[in-house]
């Protein structure tokens, strides 16, 4: 699906809201940042990417930022990008702070995942474990779990896969 297909189905399950605001969040280089420039289609929140020269694991983000609103439709679509938990910081309640006095009444939380870490890690628990303690137990009826950096997942050939 485009970019623009992808908003109008998200605009689809919020037909009632006039405002959408979407927390992204997640550990610290999971691709928050670039999730959300890859919704706009172009460069909207600076990426610290560890893969790259100067690049490391420490947040990119240190505080919540907002990003243009745009519209789909009647709909005003704001997203929020956060600080990476887990950053080697040990700011997570701070973080978690910031998080709760921008976006507590935010109406998506897209909580993202490495795809290319082959399993659910004991930082992700705990990460969620905080968010659920911050947020309270409806967080979980409005988060969506997305798999990130999925182009940099090798599949194996047919007859190596179990």
């Amino acid at each position: 699906a485009t970019t623009m297909e992808g908003r109008i189905e998200l605009a689809k399950c919020f037909r009632s809201a006039r405002r959408l605001q979407i927390l992204v969040c997640g550990k610290a280089g999971v691709g928050k940042s670039s999730l959300i420039n890859s919704f706009f289609g172009f460069k909207v929140c600076e990426v610290n990417d560890p893969g790259l020269e100067g690049g490391n694991l420490r947040a990119g983000t240190t505080k919540v930022e907002r990003a243009p609103p745009f519209r789909i439709g009647s709909i005003v679509v704001d997203i929020f990008d956060s600080p990476g938990l887990q950053d080697g910081e040990a700011n997570e309640y701070e973080y978690l702070d910031d998080m709760y006095k921008n976006c507590k009444d935010v109406d998506l939380f897209l909580y993202c995942i490495d795809m290319t870490i082959a399993r659910f890690s004991a930082d992700d628990i705990k990460a969620l474990e905080l968010f659920t303690k911050k947020f309270g137990v409806d967080f979980w009826n409005r988060c969506v779990l997305v798999l990130t950096k999925a182009n940099g997942v090798i599949v194996p050939p047919a007859e190596c896969r179990d």
